[in-house]
């Protein structure tokens, strides 16, 4: 589910979000689908390690220099998850040391 749907179980009931923060990932009228896809475009690193060192290189070019890494989305396994992080230290990361 995005965002909104994980936010109902733990926001009070009075909870409001600002209609100028309304966008596909926080709007309750939108789609799981097109919330998540939202997200990835906008809002993603993923894929192959030459893809996410892309992804990496622009962000660089860009002037951001520090990246916050959540490697666990949704209900990915344990297992994908923790490949996900090796190759991230393996084969991104060394690139712009």
């Amino acid at each position: 589910h995005h965002m909104v749907h994980a936010r109902a179980t733990l926001n009070p009931p009075d909870y409001h979000v600002e209609a100028s923060r309304v966008n596909p990932w926080t709007d309750p009228a939108v789609s799981d689908d097109s919330g998540v896809r939202y997200a990835l475009d906008t809002a993603s690193l993923y894929g192959t390690p030459v893809r996410v060192a892309e992804q990496v290189a622009e962000l660089r070019d860009a002037g951001v220099h520090h990246v916050l890494c959540q490697t666990t989305i949704g209900f990915l396994p344990h297992p994908r998850i923790t490949e996900s992080m090796r190759l991230f230290g393996e084969k991104v990361a060394p690139r712009f040391r």
